[in-house]
Formats: structure tokens, sequence, C-alpha cells
């Protein structure tokens, strides 16, 4: 297998506040933050230093941003960190596929963060709920429960 240059990470979140101005401003230089605030120019430039600039090893966006419309990530990253869930798990299986991907060399990891008794593992239930509902009634079958969010 080819391994990337440097261990670059994508940080998803649904709160603009949280990506855009704790995670950022602690990371400063070292990462870039994508959006809806950006523009579709800004946005291409942003990921392109996050792909080719080794000093930046960060990126930090908003889910629906960084979940649709973005290839080449899958080039320099493997690994993502889901700091909040978003409301349907469509919208992770998008921003999932932005690494799992065509061109992607290595095996993709997904830390999620879950809390069991909080607002997130109410939100996991709900997801994982969702997903087993589309399952059934595009597949015929249940998800395997070891893929239940709240299993994981």
């Amino acid at each position: 297998m080819v391994k990337h240059p440097e261990r670059k990470l994508v940080v998803a979140c649904v709160h603009r506040e949280l990506c855009g101005v704790i995670l950022k401003e602690h990371f400063g230089d070292r990462a870039v933050r994508i959006d809806g605030s950006n523009t579709a120019r800004q946005r291409d430039k942003l990921i392109q230093l996050f792909c080719k600039d080794n000093n930046v090893p960060l990126l930090i966006g908003n889910i629906k941003s960084v979940g649709t419309g973005i290839d080449g990530l899958q080039k320099v990253c493997k690994d993502m960190v889901l700091c909040e869930f978003p409301w349907s798990p469509g919208e992770m299986a998008q921003l999932f596929s932005r690494l799992d991907r065509q061109g992607q060399v290595e095996e993709v990891t997904v830390y999620l963060h879950v809390i069991a008794n909080t607002m997130d593992y109410r939100m996991a239930k709900t997801l994982d709920r969702k997903a087993n509902i589309l399952s059934e009634v595009l597949d015929g079958k249940s998800i395997d429960p070891a893929n239940k969010l709240t299993k994981l």
C-alpha cells in the first residue's frame, strides 16, 4: 500500500460555531475551514491548500459543505473525525464517501465520539432507526446490528 506523505485529518461538524470558531481558532494556520460562508472559488482554494501543503494537515468542515461536491481528499487523507451527527444517514454516507472512494489506497477510518446518555447518543439511536427503515425499504432487510452507530 502507498502511504500518504503526511498524516492528514478531516474533522466534520454540524454547527458553524464549533467548526468555524472554536476548532479553527485553536489550530490556526495548520487548518483550513470550509462551511457555508465560503464561495465555491474559496472552497476550491482551501481544498487545494489542504491537499498540497503538508503544513496544513487539518480540514475542518461543516458536514453539508464538505459532504458533497468535493473530490481529491481521498488522495491525501484516510482519517476523519465526526464531532457531531447530521440529521440523516444519507448525509453521513455522503460525508464518509469523500474519503472512501475511487483513488483511496488505504483503509479509511472514521472516528465517532458518542457518550452514553447524551444528546449525541440519542441522535445516534435516531440515525440507526432511520438507516434501518431505509435499508428495509430499499434492500428488503434490516441493517446488521453490529453496524449500528450505537454498537460501534
